[in-house]
């Protein structure tokens, strides 16, 4: 699956440059000039990392780097002409994954980009669960569950490795009042793992349970 970047640059020729030498090699290359625009295409597209100029039209490059790392598991890479040290420092210090000035090597930075993905790989997903809203973040995504779905992986995701029967699932999530039998725990476990299909993190020890780990 081709990876998408996300270019934000008010220099169309320098954008289409980007354009077309990021195309050739297999990325979906995602264009704006204006910082504006950019909340709205990471909510919109699986953007895999970002190039980033600091000068744009209608917002200065460090304000959106803060907005994207405030929200977002992107890696960004600053690509400006500002060379000074103090940027550079203040760009990293804020958050950036790398900092490449113009002019600069197209061949460099496609390295400097495969680089600072191979890195985001190796990184363990990160996984959190918000209790007031039944939902899931993974990396820069969310997931919506039921109240059981989401008290099912709470409560394995509170024994970390350790193996949960179906029966005792079915006491803590459901209530011991609770008529209905294991088979429910089942399809739970079947519905999440269907939401949460970016990551796998329920594991079955058949015949006795399951139990939570984070898995590339």
């Amino acid at each position: 699956m081709n990876k998408k970047l996300l270019i934000v640059e008010n220099d169309i020729s320098l954008q289409t440059l980007l354009f077309d030498y990021f195309s050739s090699i297999n990325f979906d290359v995602f264009l704006t000039t204006k910082g504006s625009e950019v909340i709205n295409i990471i909510n919109h597209q699986k953007i895999d990392i970002a190039l980033l100029d600091i000068m744009l039209d209608d917002m200065d490059g460090w304000s959106i780097l803060r907005m994207i790392k405030k929200s977002f598991d992107i890696p960004v890479i600053m690509l400006t002409a500002r060379s000074e040290d103090e940027d550079k420092i203040f760009g990293l210090e804020l958050g950036a994954n790398d900092y490449v000035t113009k002019p600069f090597s197209i061949v460099e930075l496609k390295l400097r980009i495969e680089n600072v993905l191979n890195h985001k790989t190796i990184q363990k997903t990160n996984f959190k669960l918000i209790n007031h809203t039944y939902e899931v973040q993974i990396n820069n995504q969310i997931i919506k569950l039921t109240k059981h779905e989401f008290e099912v992986i709470k409560y394995l995701s509170e024994h970390e490795k350790e193996v949960i029967s179906r029966e005792r699932l079915l006491e803590v999530c459901w209530g011991y009042l609770y008529q209905g039998d294991t088979r429910t725990v089942d399809t739970t476990i079947k519905r999440i793992r269907q939401k949460l299909d970016m990551v796998s993190c329920i594991h079955t020890v058949f015949g006795v349970g399951y139990y939570f780990e984070v898995q590339q």
